[in-house]
């Protein structure tokens, strides 16, 4: 049979819900973002408007409240909404926000403390540094047994960089060095890499409460670094 409609879930759906509210944001004056494809921006020349999208959630920024409540009008007369108010959750960040101080704070406390309870490492001892002072993670080691290897394969080495690597993209930029370096040995890690990732954990028990901070009185500057040490890369 055929489908006259997308339906929720099919392999299809996606697809053409995507092109549906792709179509329907870019004839009201919307662009996407060439980094961001999901972000659509709206400008004129004293105000901004921006959609944050994820799958059929979607974040509402404006410049003023009237741009707002007339926002949420005109997206409201092409779909059904539902409008829940002043963002404060949204995709395992929690949103907080202070008029007074004019500002915003963004941490994924909730998502750090789930890591630790999925891999049991609620209780852990906290460490200062994300990865120890003097760590060489390789590849190339002294051979294992295996029996070794059967027992490190039944650990979830994969799925703890696979949940850190959640948090960098968000919040936890202080932890993209050590999960981009345990990234490099998923296909057969070792001993040292699962002591690596579990010295993550335990930096991560202790700083679940770091946040990111924007505040409208400073004037953000972005900086970059770069630090390449071929000489103590020997592979």
């Amino acid at each position: 049979c055929k489908l006259q409609r997308g339906l929720y879930g099919t392999k299809q759906g996606a697809n053409l819900w995507n092109q549906e509210l792709d179509g329907k944001l870019k004839k009201r004056g919307f662009s996407p973002l060439k980094c961001e494809p999901c972000i659509y921006l709206r400008r004129s020349t004293n105000s901004i408007e921006a959609i944050a999208v994820w799958v059929d959630d979607a974040i509402l920024v404006t410049t003023t409240t009237v741009q707002m409540v007339n926002l949420k009008k005109e997206i409201g007369a092409i779909w059904e909404i539902t409008d829940i108010g002043e963002l404060c959750f949204y995709l395992g960040w929690i949103v907080e926000r202070d008029r007074k101080e004019k500002t915003i704070t963004i941490n994924q406390r909730n998502y750090a403390e789930s890591i630790l309870q999925r891999f049991g490492m609620e209780e852990c001892k906290s460490v200062t540094t994300p990865i120890a002072p003097g760590t060489r993670l390789e590849r190339i080691g002294k051979e294992v047994s295996a029996t070794e290897q059967g027992e490190m394969d039944q650990i979830p080495y994969r799925s703890i960089v696979g949940a850190l690597m959640y948090a960098t993209i968000g919040t936890r930029g202080d932890l993209c060095y050590a999960v981009s370096s345990l990234s490099h040995y998923l296909e057969e890690p070792k001993y040292h890499h699962w002591k690596a990732a579990k010295h993550v954990l335990r930096y991560l028990k202790g700083t679940t409460n770091y946040m990111m901070k924007y505040n409208a009185q400073d004037t953000l500057t972005l900086k970059g670094y770069a630090d390449a040490d071929w000489g103590a890369d020997e592979e």
